[in-house]
Parts: structure tokens; sequence; C-alpha cells
């Protein structure tokens, strides 16, 4: 529509003479650009924009959507879309009088989550905190559930499983149109091995002597011996030392190890004692009655204890009497 005017002019010379002229002016409403968008579906893909034109006074649509490209639709739709992205829509509106008019909104498409989720690999021993990396896409919200009780909230985060076995895990992602999406994956903890042992020589007092050892240990399969300042070593489940004849202190490193590389070391000292040998030495070993014989202790193997007898009812519990 559009509304005429009718135009006169009368103009009067000095001398008194008139003239007039009269026209008819048309003028055109400008035209009203205006619009909005919706997206739907909004939790799944494809998704497509649709962008509802309100404009007014118009026939002829010029609509800019920056990087997604151009379009001369009246009802135009963005339909390549497949990640979230903020856009301005821009829609220039004119009619046949070329009365434009232009407006510009920003648009946002939100996608639909994708859960994705990463665990460490290698040896996942028990009682060890397992990282796991949250990968998802388009998400906001995080909520992690663990199949023996635990929970988080938290994006990424470590984890201990409260025993060995087989677990899921579940990653459960949203964003803000409350779109979820979900990840279950399998998580095998492995035992952890205990490394344990105890030792006993034998026999205590003669040679040779032994020092055997019993292996303890738990969830293992393999095992390392060390004997530390004796040296060597030995790859046997309970091996022996057969070689000792003085008294010695040394420390025995045991690891423990299982197929799943879930290994354990204990360090324990060890002492051997060799069986006493009596012996001592007189001076002089002839001498007149009542005069002093001095006897040397040169036997092996003890600090602990000293019983002499002199075959004359007389004893004595000194070192050298």
């Amino acid at each position: 529509a559009h509304s005429t005017y009718i135009i006169q002019l009368l103009i009067i010379a000095s001398n008194g003479c008139r003239d007039s002229i009269t026209d008819t002016v048309r003028v055109y409403p400008d035209a009203t650009a205006q619009f909005t968008y919706s997206q739907n579906p909004l939790c799944k893909l494809p998704s497509i924009i649709s962008f509802n034109n309100l404009s007014t006074n118009a026939s002829i649509f010029n609509w800019s959507f920056g990087a997604f490209g151009t379009s001369l639709d009246s009802l135009p739709h963005l339909d390549t879309l497949s990640v979230s992205a903020n856009f301005q829509a821009t829609l220039l509106s004119n009619n046949i009088y070329n009365c434009p008019s232009s407006v510009t909104l920003p648009v946002h498409f939100e996608a639909p989550p994708v859960a994705q989720f990463q665990f460490t690999t290698g040896p996942i021993c028990n009682g060890k905190p397992l990282s796991f990396t949250n990968l998802s896409v388009d998400s906001l919200n995080s909520q992690w559930l663990f199949s023996d009780g635990g929970s988080s909230s938290l994006p990424s985060l470590q984890y201990t499983f409260a025993d060995s076995g087989n677990f899921d895990v579940t990653l459960i992602v949203k964003n803000d149109s409350l779109c979820t999406d979900s990840l279950t994956l399998p998580v095998y903890i492995s035992p952890q091995a205990i490394s344990d042992f105890t030792f006993v020589q034998t026999p205590l007092c003669s040679l040779p002597s032994s020092v055997k050892f019993d292996n303890e240990s738990t969830n293992a399969d393999n095992y390392t011996w060390s004997f530390g300042q004796l040296g060597g070593t030995s790859l046997l489940p309970n091996p022996s030392i057969d070689t000792l004849t003085n008294s010695t202190l040394f420390n025995v490193t045991l690891i423990a190890d299982n197929a799943h590389g879930c290994a354990d070391t204990l360090i324990k000292p060890v002492k051997f004692i060799a069986p006493p040998i009596a012996a001592f030495s007189t001076l002089p070993d002839t001498v007149c009655l009542g005069s002093p014989i001095f006897f040397t202790n040169l036997s092996q193997n003890t600090s602990v204890a000293f019983n002499w007898m002199f075959g004359d009812s007389c004893a004595s519990t000194h070192v050298n009497p």
C-alpha cells in the first residue's frame, strides 16, 4: 500500500499575474526487517536451524549467515551444522520500491553432546589411582558412575577402585538444553602382588648350616631375590643360602610380580649365626702348685656365654680367666 499526495504550486508575479501547477506524489512504506529462529530437533543430529521471516512491506530478501553462507529464500534453513556454533545472521529486506531495511541477530546452534573418555593404559593395579580424561564434545556437565559404587561430577579425575576385578565406568554428559549422552567402558583392575617372606637357619648348631627362605607372597607368579652384601640373586620361589660359615648380617630383597605387572618389593635384614667352636690356650702349660696359669679364649662364633671348668671343682664365666 502507498499514500498519494497532491502537490500544488501557485506563483504570483510582481505585476499580479498568477500561474499554478499540480502534481501527484506517491509515498511507499519502508520495508521492516525482522526474524526469529528455532533449532529442531535439539538432542540429535542432523539438526536444522529454521528462520522465521517476520518482515513487513517486503518481498525481496537477502540473508547472510557469516561463515555458513547466504540465502535469497524467504524462509531459509541451515542443515549443515554438526558442532555447537555462535554466529551473526543478517536479513536485508526490500520491496519493489527499493525501500530496504536490515536487522542482525546473534544465533546459537547447540549440537547434542557426545560422551567420550579415555583412561590410563598399561598395568592397572589394585590400590593405585586410575586417571580418567574427559574427551566429550559439546558438553557442559559431567557425571561419572563406577560399578563399585563410586561417583563424581568432576570433568576429569583420578579414581581408586575398592578391589580388583572387572568393573564398568559410565560417563554421562549434558548440555545447556539438557540433552544427554553416555558412554560405558569396561575396566579390569589387576590384583596387587604383596611381597612377604620368612626365613630359618637349619641346623642351628652345626656346619654346614643353611638359611632357607619361605616365600609368603600373595597374588604373585614371579620372584626376584637379591641377597645384599653377600651378592647373588635367585628366581626360585623359595631359595636357600648354603655357603655361609661365619656369622653375618645382610639385607634380603624380594620383588614379587604377577602377569599384570603389579609388583611389590620387601627388604628384610637377615642374621646368620654360625655355630660356636670352643678353643683356648694356656700360658704356661706346666706350673708348680700354687702358681697361676693364664687361659686365653680362642673360641669362634660366640660372644654370649663362657663356662670354664678346671677339673678341681672350680669354675669361671670370664672370657679369659
